[in-house]
């Protein structure tokens, strides 16, 4: 059996990729977007790894509310670069501590732990693979 990527799974990931809104972030930004919501998270990440995830559950959950506020098209390119990055990694982190409480060794042993939708942005579902 080949170890190389699936094609099909690579096409659809392709095709559901091309439904996703294209961002188009402003030159100049009037929004103020607070991240300091997932610091706590990754501080006790580093102090106590993976299994402080499970405690943090919620944090994440309330730090993705409150993202799913924002209009990524109304950031100056950095800010939705780093809007995009911090939504991305806490679903990320959101994963791995499903991963950790369901005892599988890989976050990729998760069903649905990437093509799950996650977030809500602009209106729009977002999935990890989005």
């Amino acid at each position: 059996m080949s170890s190389g990527p699936n094609p099909a799974i690579a096409a659809w990931a392709m095709v559901r990729a091309r439904r996703v809104t294209v961002p188009a972030p402003e030159t100049t930004s009037t929004q103020v977007i607070d991240h300091s919501g997932l610091a706590p998270i990754l501080d006790q990440l580093r102090e106590g790894g993976v299994r402080t995830l499970s405690s943090n559950s919620a944090a994440l959950r309330q730090y993705r509310d409150q993202m799913q506020g924002v209009s990524p098209d109304s950031l100056t390119p950095q800010e939705a670069l780093a809007f995009w990055m911090n939504v991305y990694n806490a679903g990320a982190l959101r994963a791995a501590g499903d991963a950790y409480d369901s005892k599988a060794d890989s976050v990729l042993r998760v069903p649905g732990a990437f093509s799950d939708r996650w977030a809500v942005v602009d209106h729009e579902e977002l999935s990890l693979d989005d």
